[in-house]
């Protein structure tokens, strides 16, 4: 992961300073600058300062981003050196060039490099590498290079693998791992026992992806002598991208005989990841994992069970169902709803589960009986419409939709006229899906339907209810329709709704120059949202997490659209600017914590460079947190964001992805 400066990662979101008028001269933009320096102000206050002095593109403004950078502390420097990096100017890129090669600030030479790096100054940093003798700002310098996906890297990633300096090894050991690099293979494994701990833990990575079977024995029988627990979490990350049978075999070797209760727990974890690339060959020692008697490496048998799915999985799970601890039951009934089609057995087990206390075993329960066809099955799923929590109210119309039966349709309508959080629009889609019919969200029109419906009414065929909505779709082709409030062309539905705003450093670049002042990706999305705001509808509650090197919620809790909450959440992003770093995963998991979020909207321009930053890592992470919320999750790429990593993380969360570009 490139290392952003220390204070970067404990920043606030500060409020922005007012920009200078479009148009206004540079003389003006560097007086609000000084302005601001004079009454103490910094850091993110200034960011958008300095940036109206770069957006003029001049050398003038080169200069006077050069001359504020020694009066600058912190971040307002950091802040200075990115600003000079928006300048488009050659004269920026030899300030650039002065910066990384003379500071003593070792973070305003980090910066600068990734600053050159992002202006694609591949020659430069290419000979400065050569030149550097400081071993964390070569790294850095690699990282970058890397970053920005430059062509012909792999001889110096295979050539700084020897390097001197724990630092560059360790970024070298990320070279191998994300060109891929075949040759780098022995070399990954060798660094597994480097003195180093930095560049240990890359090298899991880049020998799980390139060493082959070595690989995983000689990780095995680190993680076997490591207490570190740094070098263990990697040791366990790497096992886990096991893709054969073979490379699997001397983690299941070990976990057969395996002594130590930690080294087991981290060997399940492996295991229950990869579980699906070679089912056969991990099922029996998942099953015999599954009997453990810690709840985590049950748990992550569980998970690989469920992906293996091994003869006789149902009858197991089934009687993992009646285990003492709650979450291991619960556990059980969310990998049944992996299944689909439930055998009997596992369906006369799951339905008491229904009235359990507990949230997760009522929720995992509901969504396995999707896979129910006895009578008794979809009448208790019927039941679980009045559930007085939210999400399993939404899992158990998802689990409805299969049943095509006039007394479905006939609890749905019911539900729908008292509930009022995402669940209402979810009842009127799985009603169109299920009669063909097109009321939307018209209850009273569905039950004056269904009331003048004869007693011998069955629904249709699902390819007859397909055929009808599609001749409604086309009719009203041009017509008037029901008006929906959207977000990037996603609709906003009831409940509540989280908004997630990337304000990363990133999100001051240029998005359109038309006009007599360029509007930066902030300024044209924070508009965007501010729309949405104003058009909200009346049954939607709200948040807004503001994320860049760390992420803050607008409230602690989601509050109501009214007028007054609208108009102070727009003040309040009219008062922030974009700096730092990118903590997408920080965000999404402050997120999930707000109370009754029940859809979340995430916008961002890069890739995720604090906290978590692997993107199958974070895709992983994310979804096991919100296994047991449902909270739906979309995704709006803009800028230099991974469409394909933005379209798996909505995916693996209900949701869908939008690109901006």
């Amino acid at each position: 992961m490139p290392l952003l400066p220390a204070f970067l990662l404990l920043l606030p979101l500060l409020p922005a300073a007012q920009e200078p008028a479009a148009g206004a001269p540079l003389a003006e933009r560097v007086a609000e600058v000084e302005r601001l320096l004079e009454a103490g102000e910094s850091g993110g206050r200034l960011g958008a300062a300095l940036h109206a002095i770069a957006n003029l593109k001049s050398e003038g403004a080169v200069r006077a981003l050069a001359d504020l950078l020694p009066r600058l502390e912190g971040l307002g420097r950091a802040a200075a050196i990115q600003a000079l990096g928006m300048c488009d100017h050659p004269a920026a890129l030899e300030e650039l060039h002065r910066v990384a090669r003379e500071s003593k600030s070792m973070p305003d030479r980090t910066m600068a490099v990734r600053v050159l790096a992002g202006e694609k100054d591949v020659e430069w940093l290419l000979g400065f590498f050569k030149k550097e003798k400081n071993g964390v700002i070569r790294a850095r310098i690699l990282e970058e290079l890397l970053r920005v996906q430059a062509e012909g890297l792999d001889e110096l990633v295979l050539r700084s693998a020897r390097d001197k300096s724990g630092e560059v090894r360790a970024a070298a050991m990320k070279g191998i791992a994300d060109l891929r690099l075949a040759k780098g293979g022995r070399l990954a494994v060798k660094t597994l026992k480097d003195s180093s701990l930095a560049a240990r833990v890359a090298a899991c990575r880049a020998a799980a992806l390139t060493g082959g079977v070595t690989a995983f024995r000689t990780m095995v029988a680190e993680l076997q002598k490591t207490k570190n627990r740094t070098f263990r979490a990697a040791l366990t990350e790497g096992l886990a991208l096991a893709a054969t049978a073979e490379e699997m075999a001397p983690i299941i070797t070990a976990a057969g005989r395996e002594k130590d209760p930690e080294v087991i727990a981290c060997l399940a974890v492996a295991l229950g990841e990869a579980a699906g690339r070679a089912p056969a060959a991990c099922a029996e020692i998942l099953v015999k994992l599954a009997g453990s008697q810690s709840p985590q490496v049950r748990e992550n048998a569980i998970r690989g069970l469920a992906a293996a799915r091994p003869a006789g999985i149902q009858s197991l799970l089934a009687d993992l169902l009646e285990h003492e601890s709650p979450v291991t039951r619960a556990d059980a009934a969310w990998a049944l709803a992996e299944m689909g089609e439930l055998e009997p057995e596992a369906e006369a087990r799951l339905l008491p589960l229904l009235g359990a206390d507990s949230l997760s075993l009522r929720l995992n329960a509901t969504r396995a009986l999707a896979g129910a066809a006895g009578e008794e099955a979809v009448a208790a799923l019927r039941g679980m419409l009045d559930d007085m929590s939210w999400s399993v109210r939404s899992a158990a119309v998802a689990a409805l939709r299969r049943h095509r039966d006039r007394e479905v349709v006939g609890a749905l309508i019911a539900r729908m006229e008292v509930e009022d959080s995402r669940v209402f629009d979810e009842i009127a889609d799985a009603l169109g899906e299920l009669t063909g019919e097109t009321f939307g969200a018209n209850v009273g029109s569905w039950r004056h339907w269904f009331d003048d419906l004869p007693a011998d009414w069955r629904p249709p065929a699902p390819e007859e209810a397909r055929r009808r909505l599609a001749a409604a779709a086309a009719a009203r082709t041009g017509r008037p329709g029901e008006t929906v409030t959207d977000y990037h062309g996603i609709p906003i539905p009831r409940g509540g709704v989280v908004f997630i705003l990337d304000v990363s450093g990133s999100m001051n670049e240029v998005w359109d120059e038309r006009g007599t002042e360029p509007v930066t990706r902030f300024q044209h999305f924070s508009q965007v949202l501010k729309n949405a705001l104003a058009n909200l509808p009346a049954t939607t509650r709200f948040d807004l997490v503001l994320f860049s090197s760390s992420a803050h919620a607008w409230r602690p809790r989601l509050v109501s659209g009214s007028n007054e909450n609208i108009e102070e959440a727009r003040r309040y992003l009219d008062n922030m600017g974009a700096f730092g770093g990118t903590n997408l995963f920080g965000a999404l998991e402050l997120a999930l914590s707000i109370p009754d979020a029940q859809t979340v909207f995430l916008l961002t321009d890069g890739e995720p460079t604090v906290g978590v930053t692997l993107p199958d890592a974070i895709v992983r992470k994310i979804a096991r947190l919100n296994r047991d919320k449902r909270v739906i999750i979309h995704t709006l790429a803009a800028g230099e964001a991974s469409a394909e990593f933005l379209a798996d993380l909505a995916a693996a969360n209900g949701g869908r992805m939008v690109d901006l570009r």
